[in-house]
Order: C-alpha cells, then sequence, then structure tokens
C-alpha cells in the first residue's frame, strides 16, 4: 500500500502533538545492552535541533559508560547514537537516519558503522552482564607505546574531546546529523589544538 505525502504529514503532525514516546528500558531491543536510564531531558541554552532525549546506560567496564540515547525531534521524529565504552562514538548518524518511533530509530543507529566497512554498533556493544574488552587495535597501540600511562591520556583526552563536540553542538543549535555541522565542529577542535600546540 502506498503512502501519500499528505498521510505521513498528518502522521509527523500527530506525532509532534502527542510529544515523545521514549521505549521501557525493558524493550528487548534496549535491555539487551543497558541496564540503567537517564531523563528523558530537554536541551540547554540555545540548543534546538532536538526537543527532548533520553539515554539507556550500562558500564560495562570501560572508562565510560556504553550509552543509547534517543532524540526526539523538533519535527516529530526521532534519532538515535550509540556510544562505546571508552568514550567513542559507534553509529553512524548519517547512516542511521530519522525515523517515525523512538526503536526503529535505535534499529537503525545499532545496524549503522562509524566506518565504512563495519562493524556495526550492535556488533560492538557489549550485552549486559558481559565486560567489555579493548578491540585487537587498541591492545597493539598499547603494546607499542613506552608508557602504558599514554593510552589511559589518551582514553581521557577522547572523552574530553567527544564531550566537548557534543556540547558545542547543543549550544550552538547544531544537527548532529548535518554534514556541515560537524564539519564546523571539526575546524573548531582543529583550532583548538592548534592554539594549544602553538601552530597559530
Amino acid at each position: 500500500m502506498k503512502i501519500t505525502r499528505s498521510q505521513i504529514r498528518s502522521i509527523i503532525r500527530e506525532a509532534i502533538d502527542k510529544g515523545p514516546d521514549f521505549p521501557d528500558l525493558s524493550h528487548p531491543t534496549i535491555a539487551k545492552f543497558a541496564d540503567k536510564t537517564y531523563g528523558p531531558t530537554e536541551p540547554m541554552g540555545r540548543t534546538k535541533w532536538f526537543s527532548s532525549m533520553q539515554s539507556y546506560k550500562y558500564r560495562a567496564g570501560g572508562s565510560s559508560d556504553q550509552t543509547i540515547t534517543v532524540y526526539h525531534l523538533p519535527d516529530g521524529q526521532y534519532m538515535a547514537r550509540i556510544g562505546g565504552s571508552y568514550s567513542n562514538t559507534l553509529s553512524n548518524d548519517r547512516t542511521a537516519g530519522k525515523h517515525l518511533d523512538a526503536i526503529s530509530a535505535i534499529e537503525g543507529a545499532l545496524d549503522s558503522s562509524p566506518s565504512s566497512t563495519g562493524p556495526t554498533a550492535r556488533q560492538l556493544l557489549t550485552p549486559v552482564g558481559e565486560r567489555s574488552k579493548p578491540s585487537i587495535v587498541e591492545n597493539k597501540i598499547v603494546s607499542e607505546r613506552i608508557s602504558p600511562a599514554l593510552f589511559e591520556i589518551e582514553h581521557v583526552l577522547r572523552r574530553n574531546i567527544v564531550e566537548f563536540a557534543d556540547t558545542y553542538m547543543m549550544n550552538m543549535g547544531m544537527d548532529p546529523s548535518d554534514k556541515s555541522d560537524a564539519t564546523r565542529v571539526r575546524r573548531k577542535i582543529d583550532d583548538i589544538i592548534s592554539s594549544v600546540l602553538g601552530e597559530r
């Protein structure tokens, strides 16, 4: 059956009027990878690209919680983002896309990958009850370094960069699924690094 544009607009208007409908922690798609929730919360400052968000988390043993974060957008749609146990992003906003319901958004994010060759976020997440392990690449990096302390410093740096990027996007009202906004954030981070290293 073909859905007309007017029907789609009607569905979206209905979703906007109803407000966010975030799934319970017990939903099978979520319960496999999270055992606690945070939110829902509204955006701070000038952030306008989403109207509300809720996170589902699990402490798998890395330097941060792994997270499934669902955003309710102003047009009534949803998008989701997956975060790993080492302050790393496991999903791809553009591939994951926007959806009419939160579970579809989560499924889209789980089936996306930060790399064009995979693996997917679903494959990289640690199931509840299990403990995360650094990837082969991370272990190789550690073995090649003179001091293991550098590995922890790098994790802290990565976590701070991710936190800065997310906060900067929210404060500036940017859309994480917009490629041009992501490019602007990267340029901002590059400028900061250059100023710290004295290249400018």
